[in-house]
């Protein structure tokens, strides 16, 4: 039996004009708390649910959903086998170890555990 891992979290990207006004709504007038910001990133969270705002490109029309798995070297094995079209292998950042995989029409799903 191959090995399976869990869905723990999933979280919306939503592409932003401004990201450091958009942080600004979020934890002023929304009351969720920065958990991080980076150039082209910021993370917003409350009651443990996030949301990732990310610096819209000019023209980018697909979507995007971070998915918290707990093992990703277990999903990129299975999505290698399955012929998944790996967009990105995983990837170390600052708050999690991912990778992305994206459908037919383009839209991203960004898979994710602990950095």
């Amino acid at each position: 039996m191959k090995m399976k891992t869990r869905v723990e979290r999933i979280n919306p990207y939503l592409n932003v004009r401004d990201l450091s006004e958009s942080i600004g709504y979020y934890v002023e007038a929304l009351g969720f708390e920065l958990h991080v910001e980076t150039a082209e990133l910021g993370i917003v969270e409350r009651d443990g649910h996030q949301i990732h705002l990310t610096r819209g490109k000019e023209g980018e029309s697909h979507q995007q959903v971070w998915v918290g798995v707990e093992d990703i070297a277990v999903l990129y094995e299975q999505y290698q086998e399955s012929g998944a079209v790996i967009w990105q292998e995983p990837r170390d950042y600052p708050w999690a170890y991912q990778m992305v995989v994206r459908d037919p029409d383009g839209n991203q799903l960004i898979f994710g555990s602990e950095p």
